[in-house]
């Protein structure tokens, strides 16, 4: 018996059966079954939120840190019943904990704020471009002008590109010729291949912003947010 258990299942559309096996026939395939789990209950979410990984070895002052942080994320939940309800799945509530220091000062300058579905994730890439701006600031030890702009336009564009050629994943083997993006792209040679100029390594002010953009790499050429 084999399973595969995704909490993104729009990426299984057209390779679920590719991915149980190579020599799944027409009739086994017909034999698969979907099931659904179903969305996080209330203590569900705060086990979640009071449980660090275990594969994680963290010392006894670490832990006490975690459950001041945890608590204070739940409270915040109860007083946002709105966001509350979005939190159904693994991939929400992951995104939640990242974003949460983004959500907390939002609710502290608009404490009348029902926060949304979008608001989740602008606070989370907010949160995103802000520790990789200081990882990049830190590693050239010196300030880098406009560098989260430079990584939301990466980001935006190159999601938009996803949308309109409707993929959830990109396939990238190298570039023909160099070119670029957004506002850096007047006077640029034409690229055969669609994708260059979001991972072309021809061009370092390119890689600085891909560098801010929360994407999965998997075996170095296949790329998805």
């Amino acid at each position: 018996t084999k399973a595969i258990i995704t909490c993104r299942p729009e990426y299984l559309d057209a390779q679920a059966k590719t991915l149980l096996g190579p020599n799944v026939s027409d009739v086994l395939g017909s034999q698969l079954m979907e099931w659904f789990v179903a969305p996080f209950k209330r203590e569900q979410i705060s086990t979640y939120l009071n449980n660090p990984e275990e594969s994680v070895a963290i010392s006894d002052a670490t832990k006490s840190e975690m459950g001041v942080k945890a608590k204070e994320q739940d409270d915040f939940l109860t007083a946002n019943r709105a966001l509350l309800e979005l939190l159904s799945t693994p991939l929400l509530l992951k995104i939640f904990v990242g974003a949460f220091p983004h959500l907390k000062e939002k609710f502290k300058s608009e404490s009348n704020t029902l926060f949304s579905r979008g608001d989740l994730y602008h606070a989370f890439l907010e949160e995103w471009f802000r520790r990789e701006e200081k990882k990049l600031v830190d590693s050239e030890g010196k300030p880098i002008p406009e560098l989260k702009e430079a990584f939301a336009e990466f980001s935006q564009t190159l999601a938009f590109e996803m949308f309109k050629k409707k993929v959830n994943q990109v396939m990238y083997n190298g570039p023909t010729t160099r070119k670029r993006y957004g506002r850096y792209a007047e006077g640029q040679a034409a690229d055969t291949n669609p994708w260059s100029e979001w991972f072309s390594n021809n061009d370092a002010e390119v890689m600085k912003a891909r560098r801010g953009c929360p994407l999965r790499v998997v075996g170095g050429t296949t790329f998805s947010f």
